[in-house]
């Protein structure tokens, strides 16, 4: 299995104000993975419509008035799509800054997960509001999404497809 990008989508109308900014990283069994680093920051103040895109991973972009200019709505850019293999035993997470949300209650009731996997391009979306989902509040402005119980599920869907047992934790 792997992770193409990961993209944190406002579930619905999002209000982001100058000076707003997502830091997403992602680290495997604690180590991170540079190339899906990402910084979005927002000089200007605006709403996000519902399914738009909020920040990405891969890349690093700064939005003002003249990046927006001539679109509909305000939006992060698409991630850059890199190609992170994982094992089963592998235990990746996602980890949050951002100024945008003053608790992780208001993180999880607003925003969607995008994870772009496996080959076509597929996407699992995972609303973070979800039960399923657990958003852990590691400080202020900081949060952490275990993406490993995901990665067990996409396992097993691709091997279920396969015909195969998928390997799993002992």
């Amino acid at each position: 299995m792997e992770i193409r990008s990961l993209e944190l989508l406002a579930d619905h109308l999002c209000w982001l104000q100058a000076g707003d900014h997502f830091h997403l990283e992602v680290k495997v069994n604690h180590l991170p993975v540079l190339e899906l680093a990402s910084r979005d920051h927002y000089h200007l103040s605006g709403l996000v419509l519902g399914g738009r895109r909020l920040a990405a991973t891969g890349r690093e972009r700064d939005y003002s008035y003249s990046h927006w200019a001539g679109r509909a709505s305000v939006e992060a850019d698409p991630p850059e799509a890199r190609q992170l293999m994982l094992e089963t035993w592998d235990h990746p997470r996602l980890y949050i800054t951002t100024n945008a949300f003053r608790n992780p209650g208001c993180l999880a009731v607003q925003t969607v997960l995008r994870w772009c996997y496996g080959p076509g391009y597929r996407l699992l979306e995972l609303p973070l509001r979800s039960p399923a989902v657990d958003v852990e509040c590691l400080d202020r402005h900081r949060y952490m999404l275990d993406l490993t119980p995901w990665l067990r599920v996409l396992w097993q869907e691709g091997a279920k497809k396969l015909g195969r047992v998928a390997p799993g934790p002992k």
